[in-house]
């Protein structure tokens, strides 16, 4: 399945009706295909969608410019006075309300710009982009190439500026955001490291402290194996009531990214808890199994005079 739209983008000001001075403000304005909804996978949250049949006198506008517009209502059936960069007035009767598109990173709590949708026009001219969602990610190469040739044939003088997945469009300009990134993934790295080391030293130390215990345990019969699995059990309890722990004030801190969060990615994407935390319980078994395997399988009787 391939859905595909052409849009242009630009800017507009608009008189904010509910100040009292009147205020001026400024709005992104996309022209565009009625198909850029589903490719951009933006849902309609009140009114209706955009047809080949509608101009540019009517609209769409984004969740966040519809707060703006009436606060305590509903914006449809409501005119848009707006002016384009060369000052020409128009007037935008809006039609429906659109979900708010984050287009790039955005800090915690931000919201997207304001945007006006309206109709491309028939005969447009000038830049414009061209979008393409595909249904499997792997299909993009082959779907490149043959876009490629189809524009080389049917105009060999259109310029072909670049082309580019979604996501490097959405990070293009979020290099600070991406250096941040790579930082603190360095030290969740550090302290994952640290943190391993930390409970292998402390889960030895744990078990050296009851060599005394392990030897009275084999010398009235333990199996070398009940030893270890003892021990084993009980560094498995204590991982898995800090990793519970650990998760229960993870998951809120991942739900409060999400407005930075690219594409399907998800706040619980098992990606990002799952090795660490099982990285975890592995050094604690290791920590747990190795000591408590030596210690019981020397001469009960050495490691009591040891005590």
């Amino acid at each position: 399945m391939i859905a595909t739209s052409i849009s242009q983008s630009g800017s507009l000001r608009y008189r904010e009706t509910n100040s009292a001075a009147g205020t001026t403000r400024f709005t992104a304005v996309v022209a565009m295909t009625p198909s850029w909804l589903d490719v951009m996978d933006l849902p309609i949250l009140t009114g209706r969608r955009l047809t080949e049949a509608d101009d540019q006198r009517v609209g769409l506008v984004s969740a966040r410019l519809a707060d703006s517009i009436a606060p305590n209502g509903s914006p449809l059936g409501r005119t848009l006075q707006v002016e384009d960069d060369s000052g020409m007035p128009r007037s935008i009767e809006i039609v429906g309300v659109v979900a708010d598109n984050p287009t790039g990173p955005m800090q915690i709590g931000a919201r997207p710009s304001p945007v006006v949708y309206v109709a491309l026009p028939r005969n447009f001219s000038g830049p414009f982009t061209l979008r393409i969602r595909t249904q499997s990610p792997d299909s993009i190469a082959a779907v490149s190439a043959d876009l490629r040739n189809l524009v080389r044939e049917v105009a060999p003088l259109l310029p072909w500026l670049t082309m580019r997945r979604g996501e490097e469009s959405y990070l293009s300009g979020a290099s600070g955001l991406r250096n941040l990134a790579l930082s603190i993934a360095g030290l969740g790295l550090l302290a994952l490291t640290l943190a391993a080391t930390g409970l292998y030293a402390v889960m030895s130390y744990a078990v050296s402290l009851r060599r005394r215990e392990i030897g009275i345990r084999v010398a009235v019969g333990a199996e070398p194996r009940q030893i270890v699995t003892m021990m084993v059990r009980q560094a498995l309890r204590l991982v898995l009531a800090g990793g519970a722990i650990g998760l229960g004030l993870a998951v809120p801190l991942a739900f409060g990214l999400r407005p930075v969060f690219v594409g399907t990615i998800s706040p619980l994407d098992p990606v990002a808890f799952l090795p660490p935390f099982a990285l975890l319980i592995v050094v604690a078994l290791i920590a747990a199994a190795v000591p408590a395997r030596r210690a019981s399988s020397i001469d009960p009787i050495n490691t009591l005079r040891e005590e």
